[in-house]
């Protein structure tokens, strides 16, 4: 008889894949995020390139202003 060496092993663990960094960022605008609306002061969580985006829409501050 031979054992299978593919079946799953009590104790190992299934990692999923990692995906970008979230960064939280506050709204100082009305904004529609993730199909859902945002008030002013809602907190978001979006990528780095996401937050660009934000800041230059004037969505949310630039960071040192």
């Amino acid at each position: 008889m031979t054992q299978r060496t593919t079946a799953p092993v009590a104790g190992d663990a299934v990692v999923p894949p990692k995906g970008p960094e979230l960064i939280e960022v506050t709204l100082v605008k009305t904004h529609n995020h993730a199909g859902k609306p945002c008030k002013v002061d809602d907190k978001i969580q979006v990528t780095a390139r996401q937050k660009a985006f934000l800041e230059g829409a004037g969505i949310i501050e630039k960071k040192g202003e």
